[in-house]
């Protein structure tokens, strides 16, 4: 039985997530990390990359993880089985300033909005959704997430999110609490 609850949660999660409606730390029992991981793995399902992104059509959608190695390595368990788009996810964890091609999803979990906006530029020219603690990143970057009250709202600039070929889904923006 305690093998169902976990995977109760999980899809409780996810639906509230896909829904729109937030997740409640209260009603899910899950913590922060836990949300931003499930809106990470959801964020995955709905980015369509340009031909090319994948060496071949059963590659991993990889989602790099900046300058966290306990959040990645969190991330990782909470993903461990699970697929978007048909293609399993793998999480790399990457140091601070590291750059890295292959990369679909990039997380900046923490650091100063100058600090991160210099990370995220080593990105440009990578078709990989850029995603970072702030709703103001989404001035610079792709994807802002900011946590209150235990739900999760985001922020996504349209322009940039539509990079190297990228394209984010229009269900994903209607969900979005503002668009750049």
């Amino acid at each position: 039985m305690s093998a169902h609850v976990p995977t109760t949660r999980w899809l409780l999660s996810l639906v509230l997530l896909v829904a729109g409606l937030g997740l409640a730390t209260a009603a899910s029992a899950t913590d922060e990390g836990e949300i931003k991981g499930l809106f990470l793995y959801n964020l995955a399902k709905y980015v369509s990359w340009p031909e090319g992104s994948f060496a071949s059509d059963t590659s991993p959608i990889v989602i790099g993880i900046v300058g966290a190695p306990d959040f990645a390595e969190a991330l990782d368990t909470l993903v461990d089985g699970h697929k978007a788009q048909g293609r399993s996810i793998r999480v790399l964890e990457l140091a601070a300033g590291q750059s890295a091609s292959g990369v679909h999803v990039v997380y900046f979990p923490n650091g100063s909005q100058s600090d991160i906006r210099a990370q995220a530029a080593k990105f440009d020219k990578e078709a990989a959704i850029r995603v970072a603690d702030s709703k103001r990143f989404a001035r610079h970057g792709d994807i802002g997430i900011v946590m209150r009250d235990g739900r999760i709202s985001f922020y996504v600039n349209g322009d940039n999110s539509r990079r190297g070929g990228m394209k984010v889904s229009s269900k994903l923006m209607r969900l979005a609490s503002g668009v750049e």
